[in-house]
């Protein structure tokens, strides 16, 4: 079924080669069997190197499966931009009306074929452009398929990341002199480094990566649970 899919989806971008101008009511089936095509390629690409195939077949495949994930984000990305602001699909309940059931105020509908879940996915896509080129680099870096969820989570790990900022600043005193310019050392190198390892290494790769980890892991000893704090110059603030 998800191959059919898969095939059923290649032939709509054929035929629609601006697929981005259709109508949102017709973008909505699109983006499912989009979802599923991309489930499926999923699948395949985590055996691909065990397929009787070219390396040529290989990474013209993996080639195609990637532009195919790209084209559903930016599908999920357009609807997004074609729906109503969402103050408009909320109901409200009048203030006018204060007998019961109170009645609510005219809302816009959502388009058919459009559910409050998918309607808040392609929102969050559309408004997050950056997270989007960075999924899209970060699967081809990788020999991965860029997927809607890998987004979705990058947007959720960007808002806890501020969401504890905010906590942080609140508690922590602000650092000053050479505590400051650690600390943004510190930030520089989280904003750089990403979130996850790469999901495939060979043994020469992990070794030489695990070195590289254990002298950074050596370098911030001193701030495991105040291990060796004794070797620092702390003084009161």
């Amino acid at each position: 079924m998800e191959e059919n899919k898969m095939e059923i989806f290649h032939e709509l971008i054929k035929r629609e080669p601006n697929i981005l101008s259709l109508p949102i009511e017709q973008l909505a089936p699109i983006s499912y069997v989009g979802h599923e095509a991309v489930k499926y390629a999923i699948g395949i690409n985590k055996k691909l190197d065990k397929l009787p195939l070219t390396l040529q077949q290989k990474e013209r495949w993996l080639a195609d499966a990637q532009d195919m994930g790209d084209i559903v984000i930016d599908i999920e990305a357009h609807i997004g931009e074609l729906l109503p602001p969402p103050e408009e699909t909320r109901a409200r309940l009048s203030s006018e009306n204060k007998g019961f059931p109170r009645k609510p105020l005219s809302i816009t509908p959502l388009p058919n074929g459009i559910t409050k879940n998918k309607a808040f996915i392609a929102r969050q896509i559309k408004n997050n452009p950056d997270i989007v080129k960075e999924v899209k680099r970060e699967a081809r870096e990788i020999e991965d398929i860029p997927t809607k969820t890998a987004v979705l989570s990058k947007i959720h790990y960007k808002k806890e990341l501020e969401r504890q900022a905010k906590i942080q600043t609140k508690t922590i005193i602000e650092l000053s002199g050479e505590g400051l310019i650690y600390k943004n050392k510190l930030l520089r190198i989280i904003n750089i480094l990403p979130a996850y390892p790469p999901k495939e290494l060979t043994e020469q790769d992990y070794k030489e990566l695990s070195a590289l980890v254990q002298i950074i892991i050596k370098r911030l000893e001193v701030f495991q649970n105040g291990k060796e704090k004794e070797s620092l110059r702390i003084g009161s603030t």
